[in-house]
């Protein structure tokens, strides 16, 4: 596995330069693209107006790197839904889940049982959190028991 994913990704890479050296670059028919946590909270209508842009995400990122963490933001922010996105300026406040990048990919809450991810949680903005672990379900009945 791990000697194919260095392969693909160097193929990737020499692909990338072929296309640098001949001008090849992908157009869009959006305005601006963006990026995001492709873990969000949405509105039925815009549900809809995702799943009525079916062939249109198909048909432009099929081929793209990260699709999930791109096509929604994209579709969004070039329609009238971008005025209603919360934190519009900062993707990971815009999804209101608490997700630890910087201990892990991401990091499982109460991992080897540290207490401190309570505090953590419960004075975060977020409503959601990230990640959580079944070997560590301690947590998630702690928390549990701050809120009954």
């Amino acid at each position: 596995y791990i000697v194919l994913r260095y392969v693909f990704g160097y193929l990737n890479r020499i692909s990338i330069c072929l296309q640098n050296i001949l001008g090849i670059k992908r157009s869009y028919p959006y305005e601006t693209l963006k990026k995001g946590a492709e873990w969000v909270s949405i509105t039925n209508d815009l549900v809809e107006y995702l799943l009525s842009k079916k062939e249109e995400v198909l048909k432009n990122f099929k081929f793209i790197s990260c699709p999930d963490e791109i096509y929604k933001q994209t579709l969004v922010w070039n329609s009238k839904f971008r005025s209603k996105v919360y934190a519009i300026n900062d993707e990971y406040a815009s999804c209101l889940r608490a997700i630890d990048w910087s201990r892990g990919t991401p990091y499982c809450w109460g991992q080897g049982g540290d207490k401190s991810d309570v505090s953590i949680l419960r004075s975060s903005d977020a409503m959601f959190a990230r990640k959580f672990s079944s070997e560590n379900m301690w947590i998630v009945d702690e928390i549990r028991e701050l809120y009954e």
